[in-house]
């Protein structure tokens, strides 16, 4: 009974040592592969997703993290043994060094637990997450209504007076209500940050214009004001987008404190907004996106997307808008189609739209490029206010070529950069910078407001380690040709949230009190929760689970059921990619290897549903999985090895 006992304390010790190591080690092995800003909520994510990413990715797991948690753990064991061979009184060190094991594992448990919120994230223990920092909030300056109403008026040279220059002048009135939006936060007393702060769209007061504007709303994949240079704001030794800087001077990108043409400025992307859906959610609903039980990227699986929640989309479809999501990949991936379908009735062009349509045929990368976008988008804006008869329109549209790890290289792509994701940067640049300039040479631009917006930092983490570690990366923001300018003189501290009525006013529509969702109109005179609470307790708070988030999602959970059998899609250059259901890349079969590979897989039965055809260009189209940029990252070489697998974003 001795030995047996002594036989499992061993045995218990031995998988503590190793189960505490593995998770230390999987901590820093997801921080080096993802980002320093990693929470609970983005681990549990990663690994469900580990199931789907393919060799590589878990290659990279266990060779970085499940390997040298096995070396660690046996090196203590082979210690403990060696010298309790060599210690006559074996019974005083078992017992220290089980001490001592147990001492360790909890402090590797707390380690964790701290660098981790997971405290936080479930609300265990007492929070932190809404209390407020030693944070001194920006003061409101005073604004003096009659020199606003000056200033306003004088715009209008027609105008003989002041009286006549408010009659002719519609927005004089409106950016005079803009100045005396002045509510505080009335934070309810509970632990869950987003029911405390937000306001319900529905029960906002929101009147549009007479003659409603147009919206044009541009989100750019992985954009941030980090690729500028130091001169304007940004991180980079040269600036990478020196014309869409061009266009954040000359417009409005919230930098009212510094004179224009100086410093960029941009929106932090907090937790739930962070990667693509959750930024498409973030702005045009000004929550954060909690996904529950289900992946992030898994709203395909539910029936409908945040149900009871208004949206933007929501908003202008009852204000008469016609409405459109353009993109260049299947808009079925991560639910995207229901997003928008769900709130506002958009009308969805995305790849199988275009292939439809016959104009593509070649499926790259995730569907088809962006210089294939703007051209296609060019003729939907034509087609769009050709035939609106006077109806407003949203055309809501995302870029993709700037993904992660490397972005994807067009034909119009230049080599002036070192690295091929400075270059695809570089060139996307150009490309949005001569599309806004195309939107405005029409005839429609007049009565259209412009909204440029970064949906996320990249994701690449190894491409801003030079960028300082004080450095706060925000994602490009810029608007055009709105109709009023912000009425308060600051430098905006704002996030991806705000964007939502921040859209609605620079389209003119009032939105009583200036807030909706958790997020602020940078054109009132409100502070925003970034300025009212400051960063840190905002990012702390949004990365915790709210109960009120989950009620609104009514997520669906989905059955256990056994994996999905992929699906190969032949490329142009001959290889084959076998992409799982989520649209994830497992790995890429070089062209002269995939007569090779089929003829082994043929062999064996029970690998029939995952068999290389012999001949890959047969395959319909139509079975193409819900691909995305984020997992169809399939770059120029053939080699299996040079392929990076990465999760759906």
């Amino acid at each position: 009974m001795k030995k047996f006992f002594k036989t499992l304390v061993i045995t218990l010790i031995t998988l503590l040592i190793f189960i505490s190591s593995l998770l230390v080690f999987t901590v820093i092995w997801f921080r080096n592969t993802w980002d320093e800003g990693l929470g609970i909520n983005e681990i549990l994510f990663q690994l469900e997703l580990l199931e789907g990413t393919g060799g590589g990715m878990f290659a990279s797991f266990a060779l970085k993290a499940l390997l040298p948690a096995v070396i660690l753990t046996a090196t203590i064991i082979i210690i403990r043994l060696v010298i309790k061979k060599k210690e006559k009184r074996s019974a005083p060190f078992f017992a220290v060094s089980t001490l001592a094991t147990f001492a360790a594992a909890v402090f590797a448990g707390i380690v964790i637990w701290n660098q981790l919120g997971i405290g936080d994230y479930y609300g265990i223990g007492p929070s932190t997450a809404a209390a407020a920092d030693d944070y001194v909030p920006p003061v409101i300056e005073t604004i003096d209504v009659s020199e606003l109403e000056t200033k306003v008026s004088s715009n209008d040279a027609s105008a003989s007076d002041d009286t006549a220059a408010k009659e002719v002048n519609p927005w004089a009135d409106f950016m005079i209500g803009l100045s005396q939006e002045m509510t505080p936060y009335e934070p309810l007393e509970t632990s869950d940050f987003v029911k405390n702060y937000y306001v319900d769209p529905s029960t906002v007061q929101i009147t549009f214009p007479e003659q409603k504007r147009n919206l044009i709303y541009i989100i750019l994949e992985s954009m941030e004001v980090t690729y500028a240079d130091p001169s304007v704001g940004g991180g980079f030794e040269e600036n990478l987008i020196p014309n869409i800087t061009s266009l954040a001077q000359e417009n409005e990108n919230f930098t009212a404190e510094y004179d224009k043409g100086s410093v960029l400025n941009g929106a932090y992307a907090y937790n739930g907004s962070n990667w693509t859906v959750g930024s498409m959610f973030g702005q045009t609903s000004g929550l954060p996106l909690q996904t529950g039980s289900i992946g992030r990227n898994q709203f395909s699986t539910q029936d409908h997307f945040y149900p009871t929640a208004t949206l933007l989309g929501d908003i202008l479809n009852d204000a008469g808008y016609r409405q459109m999501l353009f993109i260049g990949s299947k808009a079925t991936f991560a639910g995207r189609d229901k997003l928008f379908t769900d709130h506002g009735s958009y009308e969805i062009r995305d790849y199988d739209y275009a292939k439809e349509k016959g104009l593509v045929s070649d499926y790259i990368f995730w569907g088809y490029d962006d210089q294939k976008l703007f051209s296609y988008a060019k003729d939907a804006l034509t087609e769009m206010s050709v035939s609106s008869n006077g109806q407003p329109f949203n055309f809501t549209m995302l870029t993709v070529d700037t993904h992660f790890p490397n972005g994807y290289v067009c034909d119009l792509c230049e080599k002036d950069h070192d690295d091929q994701y400075s270059n695809v940067i570089s060139c996307s640049d150009k490309q949005i910078y001569d599309f806004v300039k195309w939107i405005q040479a029409q005839d429609f631009y007049e009565n259209t407001t412009i909204i440029i917006q970064g949906d996320h930092p990249t994701m690449n983490s190894t491409y801003c380690n030079d960028i300082p570690k004080d450095y706060k990366r925000k994602v490009y923001t810029c608007v055009i040709n709105a109709p009023v300018a912000p009425v308060r003189k600051a430098y905006r501290e704002y996030c991806i949230l705000d964007m939502f009525p921040t859209t609605l006013s620079a389209i003119g529509a009032e939105v009583k009190g200036g807030r909706l969702g958790l997020g602020t109109s940078l054109y009132t005179n409100q502070l925003t929760l970034t300025e009212q609470l400051g960063y840190d307790t905002v990012s702390r708070s949004l990365n915790r689970y709210s109960g009120f988030l989950a009620q609104m999602a009514d997520i669906k959970a989905l059955p256990k059921t056994a994996p999905a059998a992929t699906t190969f899609i032949p490329m142009n250059d001959g290889s084959v990619a076998e992409i799982d259901e989520n649209g994830n890349i497992l790995r890429v079969i070089p062209a002269d290897q995939v007569a090779a590979a089929a003829a082994a897989q043929n062999a064996d039965p029970a690998a029939a549903q995952q068999t290389v055809p012999a001949d890959p260009a047969a395959i319909p189209q139509t079975e193409i999985p819900q691909a995305d940029p984020a997992a169809i990252t399939v770059p120029e070489q053939t080699a299996v090895e040079t392929v990076p697998e990465v999760p759906a974003e």
